[in-house]
């Protein structure tokens, strides 16, 4: 609910606005006004408003809850209407729409880099699913998001070129399947040592069981990603031997070194922040 929503339906509803028109204009301004109440540092009234109020609130959307711009822009819309509405009725005095302008979004995107280190410690975290400890395992050792459901355990072990391949050999001891490496099963197995049906079933587990457990985003892309980063911006590597690694094109290889000088900005993975905010 927000201030005036009754009234301003009423005048949509006269200028023929459908209903779902109508819906999505409620939703946008109460999510402002649940914004405005919980942050304002004055009395959060219709008069306190002014550009500067919504200028925050469209930056939240943008860089908080990372929407895309064009669904900003239509809070924008929305908050315009309202403010346009309650400015010609005379309910408000200022008009705080004159001197918005529409924010534009950092165009960086973040890619936490240089989780492959931390994996003894993340191994040994009982708060950490299996799943999620052999996805990170089989991306660290390079391998593709669309190629773990069918990954044997002995595939895994045989990749003697993967940075983990002595931790790997390691953990296997410590998991509960370990007896998928005698019996050279799939490496990647459901709590009940069934093998994912599907790459989707693999991601839903994840975000099902893991969000928020680890500081950096779970999604298999995205740790792909953060993968090619970890080695793209390693100056040690020749092109050559970052195309061999990561099974990458040449044109493929200029995208992603292209995007380390422009596109995103790498960040460190922070294992001591995660086992803060566990403890």
């Amino acid at each position: 609910m927000y201030p005036y929503q009754k009234n301003l339906n009423e005048f949509l509803q006269m200028q023929h606005s459908s209903k779902s028109a109508i819906d999505n204009c409620n939703k946008s301004l109460s999510a402002f006004w649940a914004f405005y109440t919980a942050n304002a540092h004055y009395e959060a009234t219709l008069e306190n408003v002014n550009a500067e109020t919504l200028r925050t609130f469209l930056d939240y959307l943008m860089q908080e809850k990372n929407y895309k711009s064009s669904t900003a822009l239509k809070y924008a819309t929305y908050l315009k209407k309202y403010f346009h509405y309650l400015y010609v009725h005379n309910i408000i005095k200022n008009y705080p729409i004159a001197d918005l302008k529409f924010p534009q979004k950092n165009r960086k995107r973040t890619v936490i880099v240089g989780w492959i280190k931390y994996m003894p410690g993340i191994l040994k975290d009982d708060q950490i699913s299996e799943t999620l400890k052999e996805v990170l395992l089989a991306i660290g050792s390079g391998y593709d998001p669309r190629e773990l459901c069918d990954l044997k355990t002995s595939t895994v072990l045989n990749n003697k070129n993967s940075p983990l391949h002595e931790i790997i050999v390691k953990s296997l001891c410590h998991f509960e399947n370990v007896k998928k490496a005698k019996n050279d099963t799939y490496f990647i197995l459901d709590k009940f040592g069934r093998k994912y049906s599907s790459y989707e079933a693999i991601n839903n587990h994840i975000n099902l069981q893991d969000k928020g457990k680890l500081n950096m985003p779970l999604g298999l892309k995205q740790l792909r990603t953060s993968y090619i980063f970890t080695f793209v911006s390693n100056e040690k590597f020749s092109d050559e031997e970052l195309m061999d690694k990561l099974h990458l094109s040449k044109k493929s290889l200029a995208y992603y070194k292209t995007a380390v000088q422009k596109d995103v900005e790498l960040v460190d993975f922070d294992f001591n922040s995660k086992s803060e905010k566990k403890n």
